[in-house]
């Protein structure tokens, strides 16, 4: 009698950042918190680049740079796990625009994960038909 054997994988990738090492998590909940994540981060950024600074206050101003900051912080801290952010901003030289690079990597790696799930299924679906 023969035994068939399957492992699952688990669900996350390893990502080092700066020499420190992550576990990104890729489960279905996740994946969802990541899409849900990236279109209010989506929305914040574009809100923020249509605002014309010399015609706010000083105040606006400030309130803008917090709540882009709290984007970012939240964003980070998603991937990779409640209170990374000051670390992950201290290694990137306190650099907004290195932080948001990470990101951008985030996403790419994200919408790679999705388009995987979607070659399978669409393999999976070709070959029922044949």
């Amino acid at each position: 009698m023969a035994r068939h054997v399957f492992t699952f994988e688990k669900p996350y990738e390893e990502f080092e950042v700066n020499g420190k090492v992550y576990q990104v998590h890729y489960d279905d909940d996740s994946m969802e918190s990541y899409r849900k994540q990236a279109l209010v981060y989506k929305n914040g950024v574009e809100q923020f680049i249509t605002v014309d600074l010399d015609q706010i206050s000083a105040e606006e101003q400030e309130e803008l740079k917090e709540n882009a900051e709290k984007l970012t912080t939240d964003l980070i801290e998603m991937f990779f796990g409640k209170g990374t952010f000051n670390e992950i901003y201290e290694v990137s030289g306190r650099s907004y625009i290195n932080v948001s690079n990470l990101l951008r990597f985030m996403f790419d790696w994200v919408n790679t994960k999705i388009g995987n799930l979607e070659q399978i299924k669409k393999d999976y679906y070709t070959a029922i038909k044949k």
